[in-house]
């Protein structure tokens, strides 16, 4: 599954907008973004809202996917060699 406040990190970064600045464009606290961006799920609305704040489509399904292999692709590699290294 897609940690969706880490994507919208990434998008921050590609974007080169800091936090705080998202946070302003959003009219909420640091505080509130910084949580925000810690939660690995979001409302739909919110994720629309914040796509068009960003200029960015959160929803595309074709990149979540293959984020998604990636992180899976990870997660396996990691457990095949705890499983080596345990052997």
């Amino acid at each position: 599954m897609i940690h969706i406040g880490k994507y919208i990190k990434d998008v921050l970064q590609e974007k080169e907008l800091s936090v705080s600045q998202f946070a302003a464009m959003m009219h909420i606290s640091r505080a509130t973004a910084y949580r925000l961006l810690e939660n690995d799920s979001i409302d739909v609305h919110q994720l629309e809202r914040i796509s068009k704040l960003l200029n960015h489509n959160l929803l595309d399904k074709s990149y979540l996917e293959t984020k998604m292999d990636i992180e899976n692709n990870d997660s396996m590699k990691k457990g095949v060699s705890n499983v080596e290294t345990s052997q």
